[in-house]
């Protein structure tokens, strides 16, 4: 287990299991987006990795819509494990395969699932943090390997703050990645909400969760 579930209960923060899981995240300063789409589907290739890199594509040019200057999808060459041996319970302490960093640190943390004829992926795009309640919410086997987490935490995360002269906030993300999306994948868009039936499979997910 990645969290910390004592501190968390201590500083009432609840926690959620991502359906498409990976490492931990605590969500709190950032943009976050999801795509559905059937596979195959037109202009996504009906692989993991391309419709990953087809997706990651879309949220590289939302970036660079909002202004993010020179954004870049990690490849295997460019991947940043950290510095640490062991594996950090940080979701943004490390980039992986198609996702998006700018001047070699993590912007932006994606994961993909697979299920029935249709793939889901979402991610996380930081507009600030603060590293230091995250760290303090996840696990580490030795004091050692704590203090290394922190750093590599810091280190190789950044934040649309930092990189942009002015605070967008969420609203212009959102008109950002509705056009970047619009873009990069053709199709007839509109805006919609949760049927009956999407609606009822949240309220019984949530009580399973309980």
């Amino acid at each position: 287990m990645d969290v910390d579930r004592e501190q968390c209960e201590r500083k009432n923060i609840p926690i959620v299991r991502r359906f498409t899981g990976g490492r931990a995240l605590l969500h709190q300063h950032e943009f976050t987006y999801s795509l559905v789409a059937p596979i195959p589907h037109i202009g996504i290739p009906g692989n993991l990795a391309g419709a990953f890199c087809a997706v990651s594509k879309a949220v590289i040019l939302s970036l660079e819509k909002a202004g993010v200057a020179d954004p870049e999808m990690v490849g295997k060459d460019k991947r940043n494990r950290g510095v640490s041996r062991k594996r950090s319970p940080a979701c943004f302490s490390a980039s992986n395969h198609w996702e998006i960093s700018v001047k070699g640190k993590k912007l932006a943390g994606s994961a993909q699932r697979r299920l029935n004829g249709a793939f889901l992926q979402h991610g996380s795009i930081l507009l600030d943090k603060d590293s230091e309640l995250a760290h303090s919410l996840f696990c580490y086997s030795s004091e050692s390997e704590k203090n290394r987490g922190l750093k590599e935490l810091i280190s190789n995360t950044l934040t649309l703050n930092e990189v942009l002269p002015v605070n967008l906030g969420w609203e212009k993300m959102t008109h950002y990645f509705v056009e970047g999306f619009q873009e990069t994948f053709s199709a007839s868009w509109k805006p919609g909400s949760l049927s009956l039936l999407e609606k009822e499979l949240v309220k019984n997910y949530l009580k399973e969760s309980e």
